[in-house]
């Protein structure tokens, strides 16, 4: 057994009882030395997927209830989303996707592809560095200013000479969308609109993205609009779902 599934081992076992637990009882319970387990233990509350209490039993860590919520997020962002970009993929015709930020990348989390034979290709989880493809403008337009520090540091000189200003990005921020040319993929175009929650902060960047000759300069606006009222849509809908779950506690 490998020291991850050592760890996560430990972690299932602590999230599986009602309160904290000896040192003993987590040993005895995953069949390790307490040495080791004591280890293990030290090494995830570092961490912070394991808290140390003060009586020196041991407790799930925030960090695990952080992750849990954003995995809530996007589970339930997808499930809203979803039929909102099959609609927009209906009836524009080309593929439609859907990321959110985390740190300085950007991440797909769904996407419901055209039957178009030159179409964009990105599998779910994917991570691309932000300021790149109409999303991740998008996503950097919405993001604080030392986001846009780190990025500039990850990307390449070249790359860095791509990267639009922070007087671009405000400006892609006042109007809520963004436009790509062929910076992903050549031959490929995008655009992208962000995904508000109640305050206009950015919950994620919704994506209409087809070949070039599909979706010219010329033509821009026949694409943004749709792909805004989208993006509209899916915050309505998660403002929606939010106050359900309120009500139904």
């Amino acid at each position: 057994m490998s020291v991850l599934q050592k760890a996560a081992q430990v972690i299932e076992e602590l999230g599986s009882v009602d309160g904290p637990m000896r040192l003993g009882a987590v040993a005895e319970a995953v069949s390790l030395p307490k040495s080791s387990t004591h280890r293990l233990l030290t090494e995830l509350a570092e961490l912070g997927l394991v808290t140390r209490c003060a009586d020196g039993q041991y407790a799930i860590g925030t960090r695990l209830l952080r992750w849990g919520q954003l995995a809530n997020r996007h589970v339930g962002l997808r499930a809203v989303a979803l039929p909102i970009m099959t609609g927009l993929r209906d009836r524009m015709h080309e593929s439609v996707l859907l990321t959110v930020r985390e740190g300085t990348n950007r991440v797909a989390i769904a996407s419901v592809d055209s039957g178009q034979l030159l179409r964009p290709v990105m599998p779910l989880g994917t991570r691309s560095p932000l300021g790149r493809g109409a999303s991740g403008i998008v996503l950097l337009a919405y993001s604080d200013e030392w986001v846009y520090g780190e990025v500039q540091q990850q990307l390449t000189e070249e790359e860095r000479r791509t990267l639009l200003t922070p007087r671009q990005l405000r400006t892609i921020r006042q109007r809520g969308w963004a436009a790509s040319d062929s910076s992903m993929e050549s031959g490929l175009s995008a655009v992208s609109a962000a995904v508000l929650d109640e305050q206009g902060g950015i919950i994620a960047a919704v994506t209409l993205a087809g070949a070039r000759a599909r979706m010219p300069k010329d033509r821009l606006q026949t694409f943004v609009h749709p792909t805004v009222e989208a993006a509209r849509e899916i915050a309505a809908a998660v403002r929606g779902n939010a106050i359900a779950a309120e009500e139904s506690l």
